[in-house]
């Protein structure tokens, strides 16, 4: 499956637009602290789905993350683009992602996954 431009719907970039504004240096320099690997929602440029349950995202030039998803997503005809939000901070990081969802579909079918975990890919650029 080849990967896509993550494509925002106008009602949706709203939604990634209010959960940027929501990261301070407080809770960016916490997870470096906790030695967590972060990335912004905003960062994410492509994205493919690996499987039913996981959507692997890339997050700039040589980043990329394996996010594991709720509910199963085979119905789901991801074409349209997906768009990415968490609260309360727009960090998502590396293991439990607890306040992190994906929305799918065209508006107003649109659907909304939870992110249940997130790991790294380690590739030859990370």
């Amino acid at each position: 499956m080849s990967f896509k431009n993550l494509v925002a719907m106008p009602a949706l970039a709203a939604i990634a637009l209010l959960s940027a504004c929501a990261s301070t240096p407080e809770t960016e320099s916490a997870a470096s602290a906790s030695g967590r690997d972060c990335f912004r929602a905003t960062d994410v440029t492509n994205y493919r789905l690996n499987g039913p349950t996981t959507v692997q995202v890339e997050a700039g030039a040589t980043k990329k993350y394996l996010l594991t998803i709720t509910p199963n997503a085979n119905d789901l005809d991801f074409s349209g683009g997906i768009a990415l939000n968490s609260s309360p901070s727009n960090l998502i990081c590396t293991g439990s992602s607890l306040g992190v969802e994906i929305i799918a579909g065209d508006t107003p079918q649109s659907r909304r996954f939870s992110v249940t975990y997130v790991a790294r890919l380690m590739t030859d650029g990370s």
